[in-house]
């Protein structure tokens, strides 16, 4: 499983170093009232989350996945598998962090992250209605992470590492819980 720190990052413990220096350099912190270093940490622990987790929904708009969920929806038990060949599926996300002052919710950032996945082709197992697995082929990647027109980091990634088959249920049961629609907003709380 990879995470999207994990595609933008080496290690993510070094994108706190790498983004506290773009977010210097942007000047982006709305009054300063987080420090650099903490604005970063708090970022990369947002970008935390499974790359599947926000690609998954995605394959549920196929309209061959749609009319798949409508037929097994329609007779209990049954299964289809419905097979797409190369594609490119993106992800875009409004993650927001927060600094929480005296109870009270002030926005420091909100970024634009941007996932976007090339696949050579994947078999999606529909039941029930929905996407219950997904078997993928080969993965190549870009993620960009800006704030307005700053662009704090931006990768390629060759080879993206997911598992082969995505068993979905399992994947959104996973804590972190996060909606797999959004990164949703990180909150810093100062003393």
């Amino acid at each position: 499983m990879t995470t999207v720190a994990e595609m933008l990052f080496d290690n993510p413990a070094d994108g706190v170093a790498a983004l506290t220096h773009e977010l210097e350099i942007a000047n982006v912190i709305a009054g300063g009232l987080i420090p650099r270093g903490g604005a970063a940490a708090a970022i990369v622990g947002l970008l935390d989350t499974p790359v599947e987790k926000l690609v998954i929904p995605a394959w549920a708009k196929f309209t061959a996945v749609q009319k798949a969920c409508a037929e097994t929806r329609a007779q209990p038990g049954s299964r289809q598998q419905v097979r797409a060949g190369h594609h490119t599926i993106q992800s875009t996300q409004h993650p927001r962090l927060e600094a929480e002052i005296d109870n009270t919710s002030i926005p420091v950032l909100t970024l634009d992250l941007i996932v976007s996945l090339s696949v050579d082709a994947i078999v999606a197992t529909v039941a029930a209605g929905r996407v219950v697995t997904v078997a993928l082929g080969d993965v190549n990647g870009e993620v960009t992470l800006n704030c307005g027109d700053a662009t704090l980091a931006q990768r390629a990634v060759n080879h993206v590492v997911l598992p082969d088959v995505i068993d979905v249920d399992a994947l959104m049961s996973r804590a972190p819980s996060r909606p797999a629609e959004q990164l949703g907003t990180r909150r810093e709380t100062l003393q």
